[in-house]
C-alpha cells in the first residue's frame, strides 16, 4: 500500500478535500487555501481539464465547488472543506491540470477561500484523524 502524504498544517475532509490553516493551525479572517489529496487523485490518470469556481462566489461548505477530468478515471467533483467566498483562484493549475496529480498539497492547490464568519471548521477532521480515517478504510 502507498503511504500517502498528509501535511500537518491542514485539516481534512470526509472527501478528500483539504483547507490550509492559518499559522498556529487555526481558521483566519483572511483567505486559505483549498485543495484535494492525493487519495482522491489514486489511479486517475493524467488530469485533462479543470473547473474552478469564479472569484467572488459564495460555497457551502460540502457543496461542489471543482470539478476534475481525468484520463483513467470518471470526473471528479470536489466539494468545499468549509463555507467562504471565492478571492482568487490559482493560474497554474488552469495553465497545467496536471500540476493537482503532481503537487497536491503545494503547487497544485485549487483556490482561496475567506471563510464565513459562522465557519468554525465544524466536521474537519485534523491530520491525526484522517489518517485514521485512511487507515480504517
Amino acid at each position: 500500500m502507498k503511504a500517502h502524504l498528509i501535511p500537518t498544517d491542514r485539516h481534512y475532509s470526509a472527501g478528500h478535500s483539504w483547507l490550509a490553516l492559518a499559522p498556529g493551525g487555526r481558521f483566519a479572517d483572511y483567505p486559505l487555501r483549498v485543495g484535494v489529496t492525493d487519495i482522491a487523485l489514486a489511479n486517475a490518470g493524467e488530469i485533462l481539464r479543470i473547473e474552478l469556481p469564479p472569484v467572488s462566489d459564495t460555497i457551502r461548505a460540502g457543496a461542489p465547488c471543482a470539478r476534475l477530468w481525468m484520463s483513467s478515471h470518471p470526473a471528479l467533483t470536489v466539494r468545499s472543506p468549509i463555507s467562504g467566498r471565492v478571492t482568487i483562484t490559482n493560474p497554474d493549475v488552469v495553465d497545467n491540470p496536471q500540476l493537482i496529480a503532481d503537487d497536491p498539497f503545494y503547487k497544485g492547490w485549487l483556490f482561496a477561500i475567506l471563510p464565513s464568519p459562522a465557519s468554525s471548521g465544524e466536521g474537519l477532521l485534523t491530520p491525526a484523524q484522517y489518517a485514521h480515517k485512511l487507515r480504517e478504510g
